[in-house]
């Protein structure tokens, strides 16, 4: 098996390592939002592809039925007992080609046991595909799409790795944040710095961004607030790499349903050549495709049913 993140170029490493630490924070300096955004687009920068693969650990609430509740809905008197499910994914960035594996035991609520679902979601630079061998029927989509689904974008499993090595993106995604909206709010020790975001189409909805100054300003701490509620709690775990500064060990991450993930990285490749097959989805014999608003990409009975 290939040493995950190979370094073929130790010496360009090097250089863009002393390039992270002169936007790092200097202790005589007041450090400005501007200056934390270029830090992470210099490191998103360096990043021409990645691969990840990892393991989870997802925790969640079950809702078991309560007397006369047969149909296990949940209610305020519903018992809430924890379970543990265990998954795989893989997540790979080449440009803007976008691609997510998933593999992981789910709760199924009607049969009050463990299932399988898997799932495949990609961005081919053209269209969406999907796939998701569920219960109880398999179904697949393919999207004419100008830009990348949000199942590979917003998608809890794999948002941390947007946050690690694409932050910027988040901030600027659909125009919705800026670094005029970022404020420093804390320095302690000259090393680690807590930035607030305001969302500007919804003026409640806040980030709080907690990072490491003395290394590029990567992010170790995330919370997502909406009038005081917490939404959304990740940390982050780095290694050091001398190619891009950093790739991700570890991450924790919990939300407002009860859900909590612990993944741990199997392993990581940075700027090695993606093959074209990784952003292709295959639907298996006996998958229901789901008709989209474009129908020139999908199979011919559905072409079929739009002529009538």
């Amino acid at each position: 098996m290939a040493r995950p993140c190979a370094l073929p170029h130790r010496i360009i490493g090097l250089t863009f390592a002393a390039l992270l630490n002169a936007l790092s924070l200097d202790p005589a300096q007041a450090i400005t939002s501007e200056e934390v955004v270029a830090a992470w687009k210099l490191h998103s920068g360096r990043i021409n592809s990645i691969d990840y693969k990892a393991t989870q650990n997802r925790k969640e609430k079950v809702y078991e039925p309560t007397l006369g509740d047969e149909q296990g809905r949940r209610g305020a008197e519903a018992d809430v007992s924890p379970v543990v499910l265990i998954g795989h994914l893989r997540f790979i960035k080449s440009n803007n080609r976008l691609a997510f594996q998933r593999s992981s035991e789910v709760w199924n609520s009607l049969a009050r046991r463990k299932v399988v679902l898997r799932q495949h979601f990609c961005f081919d630079g053209t269209r969406n595909l999907s796939y998701v061998q569920g219960i109880p029927a398999s179904c697949g989509q393919i999207t004419p799409s100008k830009t990348a689904d949000a199942q590979l974008i917003g998608n809890v499993e794999t948002i941390p790795i947007w946050w690690a090595h694409f932050p910027a993106s988040q901030i600027s995604q659909a125009g919705d944040f800026s670094v005029d909206d970022m404020k420093i709010t804390e320095q302690q020790d000259q090393t680690r710095i807590a930035l607030e975001v305001v969302s500007r189409s919804n003026k409640e909805l806040f980030y709080f961004l907690r990072v490491d100054a003395t290394n590029g300003f990567r992010i170790n701490k995330v919370k997502l607030e909406h009038q005081g509620r917490k939404l959304l709690d990740l940390d982050i775990e780095y290694v050091a790499d001398d190619e891009v500064g950093w790739r991700i060990a570890a991450w924790d991450c919990a939300s407002i349903d009860g859900l909590h993930i612990s993944t741990e990285v199997d392993e990581c490749r940075v700027n090695e050549n993606v093959p074209d097959e990784s952003f292709v989805v295959e639907f298996p014999a006996g998958t229901e495709m789901v008709p989209s608003r474009e129908f020139q990409f999908l199979p011919e009975k559905y072409q079929k049913d739009k002529k009538k």
